[in-house]
């Protein structure tokens, strides 16, 4: 039986990291914009503020409506309205017209649109609004950021936030189905924040982010928690946020014994004669199996057979060295 991952939340990510790390965000996004922001004036947030100003509007189902509040370098202020689209919309250019005048008309002040459009129709890529009746004229033109063009992120970007988390959105987008190689997906980014030398507050900010947008199911959320408590012990990382603190203080092995229900379905049908604790432990070991020619391809036969014959402690262990190998022979080493 397929599994299916829990539902995804694509807005909420995208909005919490806009909000904390704006700058990045413009930077790969919006470069001209950045460069004309004088960053020494904290961004303000009014999400409050546009959420009364729009909440009438019959411009379809938002997915996303942000507001910040930026000073230019020139001294005037300006508002940026954001808006993060997932799927296609008819009356989008509308939608984002209406948004844009309605914030000129309450500040009286520029107003600069920009529409994320993270759907995976190459061809969708409304820009603008024109409205033209018996010699009135309105019109709107948006920047719109397809992040289709950011996948894979431009050469040079690898440490900014947002050119990961648009690796984990189409990532979270291609395993919907697939919960064994979204978890993999997962330890890869999270061991490329960790070894980046990124600070404390920016590591966890981004795992805050990509649990919320890369949700997995209980057994494939046990082996995560697992992997990242066996890389911060590596590397002597002490500050792992609270929900895989708890975890490890648990116990790896607790949490591990869940498996993959794919797994476990294979190990119950070879086990039952064995019981259900040996079919358990045949479906953690096709678990471990599975990761691991995910990420360092197909494995050779000796290697396999070592894999489909390990036993407590040891598969515990190798299961938590996951995210921390570099190579097939690090995982199986035995320290």
């Amino acid at each position: 039986m397929a599994m299916k991952t829990p539902n995804d939340d694509y807005d909420n990510p995208w909005k919490i990291a806009v909000e904390r790390y704006s700058r990045e965000f413009l930077a790969i996004f919006c470069p001209w914009l950045e460069a004309a922001i004088d960053w020494a004036v904290d961004p303000e947030c009014h999400d409050q503020e546009l959420r009364k100003l729009t909440r009438d509007a019959k411009t379809g189902q938002r997915r996303l409506d942000k507001l910040l509040k930026v000073r230019l370098l020139d001294g005037r202020d300006l508002y940026i309205h954001l808006e993060v689209q997932v799927c296609r919309q008819r009356g989008f250019g509308r939608r984002m017209f209406t948004c844009n005048s309605r914030l000129f008309d309450r500040y009286a002040c520029p107003v600069a649109s920009i529409a994320v459009l993270a759907d995976r129709s190459p061809g969708w890529r409304p820009s603008c609004f024109v409205s033209d009746a018996c010699g009135t004229r309105l019109s709107i033109e948006f920047t719109a950021i397809k992040l289709l063009d950011f996948d894979p992120p431009p050469a040079g970007s690898e440490d900014n936030m947002f050119a990961l988390l648009v690796r984990a959105h189409f990532a979270t987008l291609r395993t919907r189905h697939d919960p064994a190689a979204r978890l993999a997906c997962k330890l890869e980014l999270t061991r490329h924040v960790y070894l980046a030398g990124w600070a404390q507050r920016r590591i966890l900010d981004f795992l805050d982010v990509l649990d919320w947008l890369m949700n997995l199911p209980a057994p494939q959320k046990a082996l995560y928690e697992a992997a990242l408590g066996e890389l911060e012990r590596r590397l002597d990382m002490p500050y792992v946020n609270s929900m895989v603190r708890d975890a490890v203080e648990r116990g790896e092995a607790q949490g591990l014994e869940r498996g993959l229900e794919r797994g476990l379905e294979q190990g119950l049908e070879q086990g039952l004669e064995q019981g259900l604790e040996q079919g358990r432990l045949i479906g953690r070991r096709q678990m471990l199996l599975e990761l691991l020619e995910q990420r360092f391809g197909t494995l050779p036969d000796h290697m396999r057979e070592r894999i489909k014959a390990v036993v407590e402690p040891e598969l515990s262990r190798w299961s938590a060295k996951l995210l921390v190998a570099r190579r097939l022979e690090d995982v199986l080493a035995n320290d």
